[in-house]
């Protein structure tokens, strides 16, 4: 929050937010986790699994990309290819 004081000097304070978990509780952690690890095995596509974080969850793009970018995807599995190698 921001205002001006008594000599015209711009005053501003720190708002704090609260914790994500307090927020989405602990049934949207494990909806969190569980579409972040969707899209770690390839179920959910990168984008789907962006729009259920942001759109659903609440999170913010950014920090819903950098959820995804830790995931650790192999670039075939997050398009969708098989990368399962049979026979020998």
């Amino acid at each position: 929050m921001s205002g001006v004081d008594g000599n015209g000097n711009l005053v501003t304070e720190e708002i704090k937010a609260d914790p994500l978990i307090a927020s989405i509780g602990v049934g949207g952690s494990q909806a969190m986790t569980q579409v972040i690890e969707g899209f770690g095995t390839g179920v959910i596509p990168k984008s789907a699994a962006k729009i259920m974080l942001v759109n659903v969850l609440g999170l913010a793009p950014d920090l819903a990309d950098e959820m995804l970018a830790s995931a650790e995807v192999s670039p075939l599995v997050a398009d969708g290819l098989d990368t399962t190698v049979t026979g020998e």
